[in-house]
């Protein structure tokens, strides 16, 4: 089984942000790490989102995914 691919998004509004997310898990890391740096440990942290890939099929897959 191929991994998913990326869906590449055509103008990003940032050159690091051209591709729909596939997980919610390197946005909680990076409001993890942001909190870290401003010493408020002990955060507690969820996302509710889409996240996107195409699959073998080539169709898009958009599930609603929760992640604490």
């Amino acid at each position: 089984m191929a991994a998913p691919s990326l869906l590449g998004i055509k103008n990003p509004m940032a050159e690091n942000r051209d591709a729909l997310r596939r997980s919610l898990l390197p946005g909680l890391l990076e409001a993890l790490a942001l909190n870290a740096r401003q010493d408020q440990g002990g955060a507690h942290l969820f996302e509710l989102g889409s996240v996107f890939w195409k699959s073998e099929a080539n169709a898009v897959e958009q599930p609603q995914v929760l992640a604490l």
